[in-house]
């Protein structure tokens, strides 16, 4: 089963709700949120944390003191305790999205913005590129990041991340892909199968 949960961030926080929220936050995840240099990415990271451990403690049903949230040796976070359930958390812009699912899961939001389409011979697989070539220029910006989000959902899902080249990435056998558009984003999750 597949849960996927998305918050808008229109405007910034209130300093007491940032505070309030902070407080819900382990430990560490506290420290690196109030490392931030920038606000909107403190409030981010700060938003994926708590909408994580509502996802999570809502599919499991336990309190969020119960949780134990770690990461692996790529920096992917992970459920601790209680075992059973992945999630993975992106944030973009306005976008904070969290998916949980019963085996390991990617997800990623981006913004639709202008590109350089020369960056995505660095991430595409040769047919791919020459498919993005292809696309007409109304289409080709939502072509090229739904390569990029897949692709990054899959790198998460798989758990190693950035360490994977992305060109070496493709649609893989054992997984599920999900792609949408909103609000001038675009959104993918990759869930693996079970081993």
């Amino acid at each position: 089963m597949l849960d996927v949960y998305l918050v808008r961030i229109n405007q910034d926080l209130a300093e007491n709700d940032f505070t309030r929220l902070l407080r819900y936050a382990a430990p560490e995840k506290k420290e690196r949120i109030l490392r931030y240099h920038r606000r909107e990415d403190a409030q981010r990271s700060l938003v994926g944390d708590i909408l994580a451990r509502y996802a999570i403690c809502k599919r499991l049903g336990v309190s969020n003191a119960a949780l134990a949230i770690g990461q692996n040796e790529y920096g992917k976070p992970l459920l601790l305790k209680p075992t059973g359930i992945h999630f993975n958390i992106s944030h973009a812009g306005e976008w904070v999205a969290c998916a949980v699912a019963d085996s390991p899961v990617g997800i990623d939001i981006e913004p639709l913005k202008p590109v350089d389409y020369k960056l995505a011979e660095s991430f595409c697989a040769k047919e791919e590129y020459l498919f993005l070539q292809q696309q007409p220029e109304e289409t080709r910006l939502k072509h090229f990041y739904h390569f990029w989000t897949s692709k990054e959902s899959y790198v998460k899902a798989d758990g190693r991340g950035l360490s994977l080249p992305l060109a070496s990435v493709t649609a893989a056998a054992n997984c599920s892909y999900f792609t949408a558009e909103l609000d001038n984003y675009i959104l993918s999750i990759c869930v693996l199968s079970p081993a």
